[in-house]
């Protein structure tokens, strides 16, 4: 197996791309919605996101040119085979435009049917992350964010169990 390395940069970019596009999901999402309530509650995901944004960025930024480089060592190579399955799709939709996504969906359960499953992705994605961050780098951030994500499906979830399916 090749050994692949990635940075701390690369991986936090990733999660700038998720948050954003949660962010533009949740936004166009609330602004179609017709129930005052889940207008809200999708407007507080929106918020949500933005702010898990700022703390990549923040995070990213602050990176120095060293652990900006390709360092993280995978010598069996689990976290190559982790990445190519979330740059197929199978983890995180890596290809999905948020903006089309939220006006292509029918009513309030293909909504939160889809809000659930990027949340879920977000989960599995900062939990992997989680391993590669060093504890100075932010590993503290991503637990939380982790819990809010985790807090996110909840909510979602709550949500869900009101509908007829």
């Amino acid at each position: 197996m090749k050994m692949l390395n990635f940075s701390a940069d690369e991986l936090l970019a990733v999660a700038e791309e998720i948050e954003r596009n949660g962010y533009i999901f949740y936004s166009k999402a609330a602004e179609a919605a017709s129930d005052p309530s889940v207008g809200a509650m999708l407007r507080q995901l929106a918020e949500w996101e933005e702010q898990h944004y700022e703390i990549f960025r923040a995070m990213r930024a602050g990176l120095g040119e060293r652990e900006k480089e390709r360092t993280v060592f995978d010598p069996f190579d689990e976290i190559g085979l982790y990445l190519k399955a979330y740059a197929s799709g199978k983890i995180i939709r890596a290809d999905w435009d948020p903006e089309s996504k939220a006006a292509g969906l029918k009513g309030l359960a293909d909504v939160l049917d889809f809000a659930l499953a990027i949340e879920k992705d977000s989960v599995v994605y900062y939990t992997g992350m989680r391993q590669l961050v060093p504890r100075g780098l932010g590993k503290d951030k991503i637990d939380r964010i982790i819990e809010e994500e985790m807090k996110h499906v909840a909510i979602i979830a709550s949500r869900m169990a009101g509908l007829d399916y």
